[in-house]
């Protein structure tokens, strides 16, 4: 798959970006990683194209919450739903 064709992110000086090199996404996945961060192309899927107060995990759970509630759904609903296993 070409990383460039999927790859929302605008921030193209950074060096993990799939334009500054032949490893797709996984560079930018990486990082994040170790930063215990979320690539912004995530973000961008729940309705946060804006920068957000940071990229971490937490912040992007209340994103998925905020986007859900503005759709009119209850984030948690799945949640009571029995998983088959």
């Amino acid at each position: 798959m070409d990383a460039m064709r999927i790859c929302t992110c605008t921030d193209i000086a950074c060096a993990a970006h799939p334009s500054n090199h032949d490893d797709g996404c996984t560079r930018c996945i990486a990082k994040n990683q170790a930063q215990r961060e979320v690539p912004s192309c995530l973000f961008k899927l729940v309705g946060r194209s804006e920068r957000c107060e940071g990229w971490y995990f937490e912040d992007f759970a209340l994103s998925v919450v905020e986007a859900a509630h503005a759709e009119g759904r209850d984030p948690l609903a799945a949640l009571d739903q029995p998983t088959e296993r």
